[in-house]
C-alpha cells in the first residue's frame, strides 16, 4: 500500500474540513434572516411544522407551488431532530450539506485528477464569495448546487476513469438529478441531462447512454425519487399545480441584455475574489478552445469521436468536459433568469475545475 498517497488525501481532506467549518458554521444566529428569498423560506419552514403538512408548501396559509420540498424536508427533519425551531437549526442543514459537498468535491476530483489539483480547485470553490455566504443562508441555492455538482462529478467519472460499464455511477448520476429536481425544480434537470448528453456525444461514447442497463435501471430510480411528491400535489391540486409550477419556466420571458448583464454580474460577483484568474484564464484559452473544437468535429462520427478522445491527453479531456458544463449552465442561467442564484453558483464550481 502506498500510505504517503493515502496519507496526503486525508490531510487534505482535514485541512478542508476544517477551513469550511470555521467558514460555514460559526455564529450562526448572529445576523437575523437576510433579504426576501431567506425570509419565505423560513417562513414556509416553520409553516410546514407547525401544521404537521409535509406535502404542501404554504406562505401564510397560501400555496406555493412555484418551490420544490426537498429543502424543507431536510431543514425540518434536523429541526425535529433537535427539538427546537430556530433560525439557527434551519441554517444549520444547509452549512452542513455545502461542508459535505466540498469533501465530495475532493473526493471526486482526486480520483479524475491529481491530490494536489484537486486540492487546490476544491480550495478555490470553498472560498468564493458566493460559497460563503449561500453555505450560511437557510434557502435551497446550495442544496440544489451540491445535488447537481455530485451528479456532474459521477459522469465525469463515467467517462474519464472509463467505468462507463459501472451501474453504480449511473445510479448515482440519475439518483442525484432526482434530487436535484426536488430540490431546484426542472432548471437542475435540464442543465445535467444537456451536460451528460453533449459530453457523452463529444467522447464518442453517446451509445452507453442508452445501454438498457444504464438507461432503465437509473429511469426508474429517478422516477421513485421524482414522482411520488408532484403525484401527490397533483391529486389534490389538479391542474391548478402543474399551470402554476410550469409557469415559471417561461424562459422567454428572461431573453434580454439586461439578463444577460445580471447572469454575468452576479457570477463575478460570486467568484471573488478568483475573477482576475478567471478573466484570464478564460481570455487566454477561449480561442484555442474554439478552434479545437472546429477540428475535433471534422470528421464527426462516433467511432472517429471515440478514437480522437482516446488519443486526448488527461488534463485536455477534463478542461473538455468543464467547457461543456460551463456553457451549458451559462445557457440555462439566462435563460432562466439571473435572480435564481443557484446557477450562477454552479458555474462558479464549474469554472472551478478549469486548469489554471
Amino acid at each position: 500500500m502506498n500510505y504517503p498517497k493515502k496519507l496526503t488525501a486525508l490531510i487534505h481532506i482535514l485541512v478542508l474540513a476544517i477551513i469550511c467549518f470555521m467558514m460555514f458554521f460559526p455564529h450562526m444566529s448572529a445576523y437575523p434572516v437576510i433579504d426576501t428569498d431567506e425570509t419565505k423560506f423560513v417562513s414556509i419552514a416553520k409553516e410546514m411544522l407547525n401544521y404537521s403538512d409535509w406535502i404542501n408548501i404554504k406562505i401564510n396559509g397560501e400555496d406555493v407551488f412555484t418551490l420544490s420540498p426537498l429543502f424543507f424536508w431536510i431543514t425540518n427533519l434536523f429541526c425535529v431532530f433537535l427539538g427546537k425551531i430556530n433560525l439557527e437549526a434551519m441554517r444549520f442543514p444547509v452549512s452542513f450539506i455545502s461542508w459535505a459537498g466540498i469533501i465530495i468535491l475532493y473526493l471526486g476530483l482526486k480520483n479524475i485528477l491529481t491530490k494536489t489539483y484537486a486540492f487546490t480547485i476544491t480550495l478555490i470553490f470553498a472560498t468564493c464569495l458566493g460559497t460563503l455566504i449561500f453555505s450560511r443562508l437557510a434557502t435551497n441555492d446550495m442544496i440544489t448546487v451540491i445535488m447537481m455538482m455530485t451528479s456532474i462529478l459521477l459522469s465525469y467519472g463515467v467517462i474519464l476513469r472509463k467505468n462507463r460499464n459501472t451501474v453504480l455511477y449511473w445510479l448515482g448520476i440519475y439518483a442525484f438529478a432526482g434530487l436535484s429536481v426536488l430540490a431546484g425544480g426542472l432548471c437542475p434537470l435540464f442543465v445535467i441531462f444537456f451536460s451528460v448528453l453533449t459530453m457523452h456525444i463529444f467522447a464518442g461514447y453517446l451509445k452507453e447512454i442508452f445501454r438498457p442497463k444504464h438507461l432503465l435501471s437509473g429511469l426508474l430510480l429517478f422516477l421513485f425519487i421524482v414522482t411520488p411528491w408532484p403525484a401527490i400535489m397533483v391529486y389534490k391540486h389538479k391542474m391548478l399545480f402543474l399551470k402554476e409550477s410550469l409557469s415559471v419556466y417561461n424562459f422567454l420571458k428572461y431573453m434580454g441584455i439586461k439578463q444577460y448583464a445580471e447572469v454575468i454580474g452576479l457570477f463575478l460577483l460570486a467568484f471573488s475574489p478568483w475573477i482576475f484568474s478567471f478573466l484570464w484564464i478564460f481570455g487566454s484559452k477561449s480561442k484555442d478552445t474554439v478552434n479545437s473544437v472546429v477540428s475535433y468535429f471534422k470528421d464527426n462520427s462516433q467511432d472517429k469521436l471515440k478514437e480522437k478522445w482516446q488519443k486526448l491527453r488527461k488534463i485536455d479531456k477534463f478542461v473538455s468536459l468543464n467547457t461543456i458544463v460551463f456553457f451549458t449552465s451559462l445557457i440555462f442561467a439566462v435563460l432562466y433568469g439571473a435572480k435564481n442564484t443557484f446557477l450562477t453558483f454552479l458555474l462558479s464550481n464549474v469554472y472551478c475545475l478549469f486548469p489554471n
